[in-house]
C-alpha cells in the first residue's frame, strides 16, 4: 500500500499533488491499482491520526499516471493514462450513508497491462481547489504487482 499526503494550502486542495518515489515498486511490473476513500477506512493505515480524503474530494480527483520504458515489454516511456477519474480506482461504489446496500456494488479490479510506472512523473489533480476541513488527508493506494516468478501471460 501507498499513500499521497494532500497538504492544504490557503485552506484548499492543491490543483496538483505529484507521487512520491515509492521504492519498494522500482522494477516491479504494476498490473492493478485500487484507491480508497473516507467510506472505506476512516484515518490512513501508513500515516497514523490522518485522515483519508472525503469521498466528495475523491470524486473530483483525476489520475495521470507516466510509465517508464521497457524494451522487453515494446512500452515506451510517458504518459500513458491522462485525466483518469480517481474513482474508477475505487472497486466499492454507492457505498453512501442512507443509502440502502442493495444500490451498493463492486467493480472490477482496475488491471493494467504490467508496466512500470514512473511515480516522480505521476500526479493528482483537481480541476478547482477545494475546500479541506483539515489540514491533511491522505489518498490510500493498493498497487498489485509481479514477482520476478510470475508469468505476465494472463495481464496482457
Amino acid at each position: 500500500m501507498i499513500e499521497v499526503l494532500v497538504t492544504a494550502q490557503s485552506g484548499n486542495t492543491p490543483t496538483q499533488i505529484t507521487f512520491v518515489e515509492q521504492q519498494l515498486l522500482l522494477n516491479r511490473p504494476i498490473v492493478a491499482i485500487e484507491a480508497f476513500c473516507d467510506q472505506d477506512f476512516p484515518y490512513s493505515p501508513l500515516s497514523a491520526g490522518v485522515p483519508v480524503i472525503p469521498v466528495a474530494a475523491f470524486n473530483k480527483a483525476f489520475v495521470q499516471i507516466n510509465r517508464l520504458g521497457n524494451k522487453a515489454s515494446g512500452n515506451q516511456a510517458g504518459l500513458y493514462y491522462k485525466n483518469l477519474p480517481l474513482c474508477m480506482l475505487r472497486r466499492v461504489q454507492n457505498n453512501y450513508t442512507g443509502l440502502t446496500p442493495s444500490t451498493s456494488f463492486t467493480r472490477e479490479l482496475f488491471q493494467v497491462k504490467p508496466m512500470f510506472v514512473s511515480w516522480p512523473d505521476s500526479q493528482i489533480a483537481f480541476p478547482t481547489a477545494a475546500a479541506m476541513s483539515t489540514p491533511s488527508f491522505s489518498i490510500p493506494f493498493l498497487v498489485h504487482f509481479l514477482l520476478p516468478s510470475e508469468d505476465p501471460a494472463p495481464y496482457m
